[in-house]
């Protein structure tokens, strides 16, 4: 090989070596995020956990509901549902509304249990169909009992020799059964227990009315805000104090309405921009504009529906 077929072969090999590699291809977000939140660290079988659930979505968007499949889905996985919260829809960055849903659950034996992905599907605001898989995980539940009992034969079954190991029914007739193991009697009756467990119930009962009872003693009366904002839209000259108690009573009853149809609802999301925008802009709105802002939340409060469980409020 010549020295100029050298030079040539060399250069070939440079640009080949240093060629910069093709950017990598990434599918386009989706316009819905979120995640599932947990502890991850191990817990016993006689504790709760909460898993958090939060679904951010543009104004716009439709999410197809997913609360009661994923309630299911975590039941499936070995959990048992204590209860489910669901915060009242808050607005995001963008004028993107973000719902939290906390899922109380908790074990039945040790092991480890999943958390479940959770696949979100909808519409974008141009009817555009998406799918979104937050994340889940697994959680490891430990038992409460020491390591030495936890395999431990209570009756005794298992424990020494049997009648026929030991030679005992050695020249017994064929069909002789061994006897059963003993097991211990109780130290007390039944009716001695049902009526521990009956005082028990009984007193368990009239602590709850008690705390009950004092819990709302020291609560105070609600008034309704969807009254209180039809209170305001009347007021000729509502000052900044009016605007202020407005949006206050807005978003209390968006926190008790349901929630899947609040977070699908593009007015209530832009009415909302607008009173932050008129209570934080630089120049103080007018008593006219301040007015007619205060009567578009009060038509909006009627119009909202009333989750069945948190009820309608006096």
């Amino acid at each position: 090989m010549t020295l100029a077929a050298r030079a040539i072969l060399m250069l070939v090999l440079a640009v080949m070596v240093v060629r910069p590699a093709l950017p990598a291809q990434t599918d386009p977000a989706t316009p819905v995020s979120g995640g599932v939140t947990f502890t991850a660290e191990p817990m016993t079988t006689v504790e709760r956990t909460e898993i958090v659930v939060t679904v951010t979505s543009p104004p716009g968007a439709v999410v197809d509901p997913w609360i009661d499949d994923y309630n299911a889905a975590l039941t499936e996985a070995g959990w048992t549902i204590v209860r489910t919260d669901t915060s009242a829809p808050a607005l995001a960055a963008g004028d993107a509304i973000a719902t939290e849903v906390a899922f109380i659950a908790e074990p039945f034996l040790d092991g480890d249990y999943d958390v479940p992905d959770l696949t979100i599907t909808g519409r974008t605001a141009d009817g555009d169909p998406f799918t979104t898989t937050l994340e889940g995980g697994s959680v490891r539940v430990e038992s409460v009992l020491p390591p030495d009992e936890r395999d431990a034969d209570p009756l005794g079954i298992g424990a020494g020799e049997t009648a026929l190991e030991s030679g005992e029914l050695a020249d017994a007739p064929l069909g002789t059964l061994a006897p059963p193991p003993a097991v211990p009697e109780p130290g007390m009756g039944p009716v001695t227990i049902a009526l521990i467990v009956l005082g028990l119930l009984a007193i368990a009962a009239l602590v709850r009315t008690a705390l009950v009872a004092a819990r709302r003693a020291r609560q105070p009366r609600q008034k309704d805000p969807v009254r209180r904002l039809a209170r305001l839209a009347r007021l000729d000259s509502p000052d900044a104090a009016a605007l202020d108690e407005a949006h206050a009573c807005l978003a209390e009853a968006v926190r008790r309405s349901d929630a899947h149809v609040v977070a699908r609802n593009a007015d209530l999301a832009e009415l909302l921009g607008r009173f932050e925008r008129a209570r934080y802009a630089p120049t103080e709105p007018s008593p006219t504009e301040r007015g007619r802002l205060i009567a578009d939340a009060a038509r909006a409060a009627r119009s909202l529906p009333v989750d069945a469980e948190r009820g309608a409020t006096p």
